[in-house]
């Protein structure tokens, strides 16, 4: 979202509330990028999916503080690293893509599943957001990548080409996602399971 911007941002905040769109995905930190997304809960009764990504500032093990318990009320799911089998210049701990991804993923999954807390309501409320696998430009990667600990898949379906429809590859998106998951895990999710990135 273009929060830099208090013109930008109020633009498309009035344009988002006329989509009728009520699960966004979105990633940052900071303050002022928790202030916006509380008020866009707020004005809009929006619940978000989040990012959570080592560009950020996040480490796996510092995302429920840093990430989540500032808007727990907004949230419904957590994400891991976005596309970084596309980035071959980023590192975690040391590693490239697929190791830094499968590292930071194994120990978001272990920071937000064992997370402590003194108000046990907070502690479940916690533990109870679903946490997806990380997102992969190209599907053919998630054999590079392997399985991740995750609740539920995460796909970014790119149809190419100007005459594709949306569908276009998404079985084999879909096969490919899989290959992340160890299965049965996932809980029930809402009825309406898109979500616009913004």
């Amino acid at each position: 979202m273009h929060y830099a911007s208090d013109q930008e941002y109020a633009l498309m905040r009035s344009r988002l509330a006329g989509l009728g769109i009520r699960y966004l995905r979105d990633g940052g930190s900071g303050e002022a990028y928790y202030r916006r997304v509380r008020e866009l809960s707020q004005t809009g009764g929006y619940q978000w999916t989040l990012v959570m990504d080592p560009r950020d500032g996040f480490s796996s093990e510092n995302v429920p503080e840093k990430g989540i318990l500032p808007i727990l009320q907004q949230v419904i799911a957590v994400e891991g690293p976005n596309e970084w089998d596309v980035q071959s210049n980023l590192t975690y701990q040391n590693q490239k893509f697929p190791g830094a991804t499968r590292t930071f993923q194994a120990g978001l999954y272990r920071s937000v599943k064992n997370f402590r807390h003194s108000n046990a309501a907070i502690q479940a409320q916690v533990r109870n957001i679903r946490v997806l696998t990380p997102s992969l430009a190209f599907h053919q990667n998630a054999n590079k990548q392997g399985v991740v600990e995750a609740d539920m898949g995460n796909l970014h379906s790119y149809p190419g080409g100007t005459a594709a429809l949306p569908d276009r590859g998404l079985d084999d998106n879909i096969r490919s996602i899989r290959r992340l998951l160890r299965f049965p895990r996932s809980r029930s999710w809402p009825q309406k399971q898109d979500t616009a990135t913004i």
